[in-house]
């Protein structure tokens, strides 16, 4: 009979926001232990375009974003690693007047100094490579950027190994199930036991937690996204227009990058359209006409979980000593460093921020 193998806190899924849980479990000098099913990069990380907003339309989620955006100036030098954090602004355009009534009134909701408003001219003056016949309304929010996914993800599996924490993969967790004072983790390597487990799996924590009678209505979204062959950088702003799901921007390499709409609620990661292909075309050479010659290099699909309320699951369950960290849309990357220090925090202290109290798992009954 395979022994069962016994761990301090164990977080199931490892990509940025599961290493990011990790470390700051790890900081306050527990030994975490995570799960990884496939591998590195495989879940919503690796395929995340990547950018970094600090600001969104539920004021809940705007704190966390506001908080989140800081902690991505600081992670670099924190971590002792680079993660690519550029911060080159994100520059959110409006081109019908439905759109620019409907990003006026967002905006007002902002705290203000955290974005200016631009005139025609002015978006012309600042970046000449744009189209802005079109444009009825536009914002740059200076402090937003660009972050490389995949390098927030090493920078923290490495500051865990540091800290004594482990990862293993590729490691499925099966079920959770309470024992006595303990949680035994049944995973395709073998079981586990742990004092406590964080469930961030995104969309597929559901499955895993409704094993334990806790229901958490997440949904996938699926999303596309592609990248072009590169050309001289020249692209400074991220370039997102909200009414549409249009956003491009550019690799350090010099790729174009973008993404726009979504195919609706699934999680087949092997999906591909050409009216995807079509429709950033066309929006994307709307407004930088440059871009208009570039071959496609990759197409993808990645999928973000869904909650009804638009809001995150962050907090313990209902199951004692079982917490989430899921629902994340597609703002995920932007709230990862916030959210993963103070989930660390409630698992490792019991100290809730109550910056988490409106996402707690408990809203949904």
């Amino acid at each position: 009979m395979m022994k069962v193998k016994k761990t301090d806190i164990a977080v199931v899924g490892c990509g940025a926001l599961g290493a990011g849980i990790a470390y700051n479990i790890a900081k306050l000098g527990r030994k975490p232990l995570v799960f990884e099913a496939k591998y590195f990069g495989y879940g919503s990380t690796g395929r995340d375009i990547g950018v970094v907003r600090g600001r969104h339309r539920d004021p809940d989620v705007a704190k966390l974003a506001s908080e989140g955006l800081k902690l991505h100036e600081k992670l670099p030098d924190e971590l002792g690693s680079n993660t690519l954090f550029r911060q080159d602004g994100v520059l959110t355009v409006a081109l019908t007047s439905e759109e620019a009534e409907a990003l006026e009134k967002e905006f007002k909701s902002y705290a203000s100094g955290s974005f200016i408003e631009l005139s025609r001219d002015e978006v012309r003056s600042r970046y000449p490579y744009l189209r802005v016949d079109d444009v009825k309304l536009c914002y740059l929010s200076s402090r937003e950027g660009l972050v490389h996914p995949l390098a927030v993800l090493w920078g923290y599996l490495d500051a865990v190994r540091r800290l004594g924490g482990e990862v293993v993969k590729p490691a499925e967790v099966i079920s959770i199930e309470p024992k006595g004072d303990k949680l035994n983790i049944k995973t395709a390597l073998g079981e586990y036991e742990a004092s406590k487990v964080v469930v961030a799996a995104g969309f597929r924590s559901r499955e895993l937690l409704s094993k334990l009678g806790i229901d958490i209505p997440l949904e996938p979204l699926a999303k596309e996204a592609l990248v072009t062959e590169p050309m001289k950088p020249f692209l400074d702003p991220v370039i997102e227009r909200p009414g549409t799901g249009l956003v491009v921007a550019q690799t350090m390499r010099g790729e174009v990058i973008g993404t726009v709409g979504s195919l609706g609620k699934t999680s087949d990661l092997t999906l591909s359209s050409y009216r995807f292909l079509r429709d950033f075309a066309r929006q994307a050479t709307q407004l930088i006409p440059a871009v208009r010659s570039l071959k496609v290099l990759r197409q993808w699909t990645w999928v973000v979980d869904t909650t009804p309320d638009g809001k995150p699951v962050i907090g313990e369950t209902s199951v004692n000593r079982v917490y989430v960290a899921c629902g994340m849309h597609d703002y995920g990357l932007s709230l990862v460093p916030v959210v993963s220090k103070l989930i660390g925090r409630l698992v490792v202290e019991g100290v809730e921020d109550p910056m988490l109290k409106p996402f707690s798992p408990s809203r949904f009954g």
